[in-house]
């Protein structure tokens, strides 16, 4: 009966050390590898900042073209014209993609579709910068 409580004993150890041993193996790559998932994304995370700042100053200097030109705009005095040129002009694909045919009328507010415009867009600047993702 000590036999069996000897083996399980034993057993119940082994276990424990291999467990222990995965558990080393998995931190020791991590290091080796240089990177720790909390530095993986931190620079997931300043990628996609970066991504939005150079967003938002291609959206800024889309309003200033279209303001200055007007090219392809119909009207300075509607807000929704000017937004869809604006988005046109950011990203012309993203845009037919989210909008396509339908879009924003004056004073409509569609955040869906908005979020989805910011992500195609994302994922666009991502492509042409040759991050991963």
């Amino acid at each position: 009966d000590d036999d069996d409580d000897d083996d399980d004993d034993a057993v119940a150890r082994s276990t424990v050390a291999a467990a222990l041993l995965l558990v080393m193996l998995v931190a020791f790559a991590s290091v080796v590898e240089g990177v720790t998932p909390a530095q993986k994304r931190k620079k997931r995370a300043s990628q996609s900042n970066s991504l939005d700042r150079e967003i938002a100053a291609k959206r800024a200097e889309c309003l200033e073209n279209v303001r200055a030109a007007w090219d392809g705009c119909e009207s300075a005095d509607d807000p929704s014209v000017l937004e869809n040129c604006v988005l046109r002009c950011s990203s012309a694909a993203c845009y037919a993609k989210v909008y396509g045919d339908d879009a924003l009328e004056e004073g409509e507010v569609d955040i869906e579709r908005g979020r989805a415009f910011r992500t195609c867009s994302r994922d666009e600047m991502r492509h042409l910068r040759g991050y991963q993702t």
